[in-house]
C-alpha cells in the first residue's frame, strides 16, 4: 500500500494514454505490433509508416520511423497529458541489442 496517490485517472483521455503507452512499449515484445483485425500499418514512405489501433471504440494512431535496418526509432502521436490538452508525445528507440538468442530489441525507449 503507498501513502500518496500516484495516478488517479479514469475515462476515455486516461484510457487513450494507457493504450498509447502500451502500444510504445510493444517495441520490446514486437509480436504486439504484427497487423491484426485491431493493428494496421499503412506506409508512408521507405523509412516511415502510420500504425493505427482500434479497441473497443478507441482508434489510436502513431507515426512510426525505422532506421534502415527496420528497427523503430522514433514514434509520435498525440496524446492527452491531463484532461484539457492534447499534445505532441514522442517516443525515441535505441541501442538496439539481440536478447535471449531472439529479436532485436531496443534497450533505450
Amino acid at each position: 500500500l503507498s501513502l500518496f496517490k500516484v495516478v488517479n485517472g479514469k475515462g476515455e483521455k486516461y484510457n487513450q494514454g494507457e493504450l498509447l503507452r502500451w502500444l510504445s512499449e510493444s517495441v520490446w515484445f514486437p509480436t504486439n505490433l504484427l497487423p491484426s483485425e485491431n493493428l494496421q500499418w499503412i506506409p508512408i514512405d521507405s523509412l516511415s509508416a502510420k500504425l493505427i489501433f482500434n479497441y473497443k471504440g478507441l482508434s489510436l494512431f502513431f507515426k512510426v520511423n525505422f532506421n534502415n535496418l527496420g528497427e523503430i526509432i522514433q514514434m509520435e502521436t498525440k496524446r492527452y497529458m491531463d484532461e484539457e490538452n492534447l499534445e505532441t508525445w514522442v517516443v525515441k528507440c535505441g541501442n538496439y541489442k539481440m536478447i535471449n538468442n531472439e529479436y532485436d530489441k531496443p534497450k533505450k525507449i
